[in-house]
């Protein structure tokens, strides 16, 4: 198909969302009929379109923002629960989509932060990048970095692709937070040192460390906590 109709690889879908075909391997911002599949070719697919010339850095309008179909995946339980979700991002990564996202703020990073899936933060780590404040710090599991930042001068912190802001006075609190829905036991072990605040929520889900630790059935963290 891709070889019989000309730049199919780059059209955009009719509904609203105007999604083309590589963000459909997401499966995030579509329609229910078609998003909750994700099959385990997935990461063979999206490099099949990359390779027919698809756009890594397309940007849809499934939720207003930066809509690519890396923030999209890295966002999407569908591939997590199917197993894919890491490999599609390594495939993404590995043909030239923006790695800290298309204004360079470090989205992709946050969105697998915020959404809770480590091994789609692991895999943003391993093509580069970057962890450059305490939050994110604490979400890739870098216990040597975390100990940097702590020392770092602290200021808000804006959440791409939201319109939410964390604050500067409690920058440990959501860095705990965050470690602690991504089951990063030795940051969670080293911030717990800093005597945080345990009752501070987040902005996005308004959860605090041990709720998020529970949302992801991670008992040893809550028993830290």
């Amino acid at each position: 198909m891709l070889a019989a109709h000309e730049e199919l690889e780059r059209a955009l879908s009719p509904y609203g969302h105007r999604q083309t075909l590589l963000h459909h391997v997401a499966a995030n911002g579509i329609e229910m009929v078609r998003q909750w599949q994700s099959p385990k070719k997935a990461p063979e697919l999206a490099r099949m379109l990359l390779h027919a010339g698809a756009d890594p850095d397309a940007n849809a309008e499934s939720y207003g923002g930066e809509n690519t179909p890396l923030v999209l995946v890295c966002s999407s339980a569908h591939p997590a629960e199917a197993g894919t979700q890491a490999a599609i991002v390594d495939v993404l990564c590995r043909e030239g989509a923006c790695i800290n996202g298309i204004q360079g703020d470090g989205a992709l990073l946050w969105t697998a932060t915020i959404w809770g899936y480590p091994k789609a933060v692991d895999m943003l780590v391993r093509h580069r990048a970057f962890a450059n404040n305490l939050v994110l710090a604490a979400a890739i599991g870098d216990v040597g970095s975390v100990e940097e930042a702590l020392d770092w001068p602290r200021e808000d912190l804006a959440i791409p692709c939201t319109n939410k802001t964390l604050s500067a006075h409690h920058l440990v609190e959501y860095a705990l937070i965050y470690a602690a829905g991504l089951r990063r036991r030795s940051v969670v072990k080293r911030l717990l040192l800093e005597k945080p605040d345990l009752s501070i929520t987040e902005p996005i889900y308004g959860a605090t460390a041990r709720s998020m630790a529970e949302h992801h059935s991670y008992a040893d963290i809550v028993a830290m906590l």
